[in-house]
């Protein structure tokens, strides 16, 4: 042992006097010991002293202490720190391993980067939880406005696919289409009547559903006109938007003005909607709109007076033949041409107008208006329907 500590101190003695023989290492040199936390300082200078050892057993000797125990007394990490292989089982003193300072020194480091293991503080959690808030309100704030959006084009689908069924249904006069009294409500007719200068006589309103209507004839007058088949939905809807009054004798009476307006549930969407769906409040989740018809005979406010003059054409019997056959296109046109107009606003359940959505539709439909009354009500001659006969066209008078 006393031969350990003379070779010991006098190795370290040799080291010092070398250092002190040149100086100009101990200018670059850092101190054993810098301004740090003891635990720090503790752990700088083992690494400063493993650096500098020159692989002598006796400077890792006096690194492990006298009892084969670290003169690194406090534990830095809280826990056990990992150990090497074999670890356990070395036991560093002087017949230790020479290494087991520098698995010390792994421990220091280990125990360091255990230490200081990063992880989000909660102002970056605040930052995030603030950005995520932002997105979740813009998102919630668009979110009606897109559900409206897609609403109004699911209701502007299927009034277009509405308005083809009753297109073709006017245009054909089609009388067997019984599977609209699943759909129709109400159909109104406001009727007025005016003289043959302009002015209003008289104004009376109509209206007809499955169970009940103004028009009541028989024993009694006790039965209504209802809408009991397709054939009345389309006779009735079909009246022309202007009818003349009979002029016995050539003078002339006025005309009825008739202002049609249909009540109905959609005829596309769901199925679960459609019949025989009987329970009301499924019926009341399907697209409810109003459709105005107005059947108006082709016309024009334009003749030119030499249709008519046909002493201007003279002795010209070719010109006098085309004035003659320009005149009788316009009369064939205002008979057998009329312009169908179909005006649907919805929804019903909105009672304010001007926020109904409104969508107008127009065609010409050629042929002729056939006025007839259906055979099966009594007292038949007050029953107008009206029908357009496509292929039948009546020659002008």
């Amino acid at each position: 042992m006393n031969y350990f500590f003379q070779k010991c101190g006098a190795t370290e003695e040799a080291g010092r006097q070398q250092q002190r023989s040149r100086p100009e290492l101990r200018a670059n040199e850092q101190p054993l010991t810098p301004a740090l936390s003891p635990y720090e300082g503790e752990r700088e200078n083992l690494r400063l002293i493993l650096e500098r050892a020159d692989g002598s057993d006796c400077r890792r000797r006096q690194i492990r202490g006298f009892n084969g125990r670290s003169s690194i007394s406090a534990n830095p990490h809280p826990g056990p720190l990992p150990l090497g292989k074999g670890e356990g089982e070395r036991q560093c003193g002087f017949g230790g391993n020479v290494s087991c300072g520098v698995h010390s020194a792994q421990r220091l480091a280990l125990g360091r980067r255990y230490s200081e293991r990063s992880a989000f503080t909660m102002i970056e959690i605040a930052i995030s939880l603030a950005v995520i808030g932002f997105a979740l309100v813009a998102i919630i704030g668009i979110l009606p406005a897109g559900m409206s959006v897609q609403k109004d084009n699911r209701q502007e689908t299927i009034i277009n696919q509405d308005m083809h069924v009753w297109l073709e249904a006017f245009r054909n006069g089609s009388q067997g289409l019984d599977d609209l009294t699943n759909y129709v409500l109400a159909i109104t007719n406001m009727v007025t009547r005016y003289n043959a200068n302009g002015t209003i006589a008289a104004t009376t309103p109509a209206f007809y559903t499955p169970t009940s209507s103004t028009l009541v004839n028989g024993a009694g007058g006790q039965v209504p006109f209802l809408l009991t088949n397709g054939t009345r939905i389309i006779g009735l809807l079909g009246t022309p938007k202007i009818i003349p009054l009979p002029s016995p004798r050539g003078v002339p009476q006025g005309f009825l003005s008739n202002h049609v307006v249909a009540y109905v549930r959609s005829l596309s969407g769901p199925a679960s909607e459609k019949a025989p769906q009987t329970n009301s409040s499924v019926q009341d989740l399907a697209l409810t709109y109003r459709m105005i018809v107005d059947i108006s005979p082709y016309g024009t406010n334009f003749f030119n007076p030499l249709w008519t003059n046909y002493a201007a054409a003279g002795t010209d019997t070719n010109l006098y033949n085309a004035r003659s056959n320009y005149m009788r296109s316009v009369w064939y046109y205002q008979s057998n041409l009329h312009d169908l107009r179909l005006i649907f606003r919805w929804p019903l359940a909105v009672s304010d107008p001007t926020k109904q959505s409104r969508q107008v539709y127009r065609a010409m439909v050629s042929g002729h208006i056939l006025n007839t009354d259906d055979n099966g009500y009594p007292g038949g001659g007050n029953s107008n329907l009206y029908f357009f006969e496509p292929h039948t066209y009546v020659k002008a008078q």
